[in-house]
């Protein structure tokens, strides 16, 4: 209680030893409101600068208020976590499948021969039935550049 009063004491003492002055202040707009000081100024402590302008010493007048926080349950915490997670995951997963399908557009299209490979020969389907879905019982096989 002592140090309170003593340290109120100081500054009480600055502030009431620095000089005081009367700044007018013109009418001025800031974003959507006009701001008009009463009686064209205000009374301002401290010293004016050698460029004009009033040099404020902040003085602290009352307690300050403690300001009431209000906190969160570890539950309610770790449900906005697993929320915060869901949506970067969701955020993820469009990214992947965009990416993906701009690959896939980018990339070219190749319509490759139906063949089939084996130890002696290489068959390859008739023309006729090429698009069949039963191709495979259609084929025609080569031995000549069959794999050795």
């Amino acid at each position: 209680m002592k140090t309170l009063v003593f340290a109120l004491a100081v500054l009480c003492c600055q502030a009431l030893a620095a000089p005081t002055g009367f700044a007018e202040r013109a009418r001025f707009g800031s974003g959507a409101a006009i701001v008009e000081p009463a009686a064209g100024g205000e009374y301002v402590h401290g010293r004016q600068v050698a460029d004009s302008r009033v040099r404020t010493t902040p003085v602290l007048v009352q307690i300050p208020q403690r300001q009431a926080y209000v906190f969160f349950s570890p539950e309610e915490e770790l449900a906005l976590l697993n929320f915060r997670d869901q949506q970067l995951a969701a955020r993820m997963k469009e990214r992947v499948v965009a990416s993906r399908q701009r690959h896939h557009r980018a990339t070219a299209n190749f319509n490759w021969p139906k063949v089939v490979v084996r130890a002696e020969e290489i068959c390859v389907p008739e023309l006729a039935s090429s698009e069949a879905v039963d191709w495979r019982d259609h084929l025609v096989c080569h031995r000549e550049g069959a794999l050795q």
